[in-house]
């Protein structure tokens, strides 16, 4: 089962979100979008990590 979780976790999150930030960083907007980037890194560690406690309470 996380197996399936993870690729679909990884499967629609970084690509869209590392187009855009190459977009801005080639833009010279770095700063203006910090704040965004910042939040998807910060939700992705909170869900790599709740997948991870669900999977260690299964076992």
């Amino acid at each position: 089962m996380e197996i399936p979780l993870y690729t679909l976790s990884v499967m629609y999150s970084p690509d869209p979100v590392n187009f855009m930030e190459l977009n801005s960083g080639l833009r010279g907007q770095q700063r203006k979008t910090f704040g965004f980037f910042s939040g998807v890194g910060c939700a992705m560690l909170i869900l790599f990590r709740l997948f991870g406690y669900a999977g260690q309470a299964t076992t």
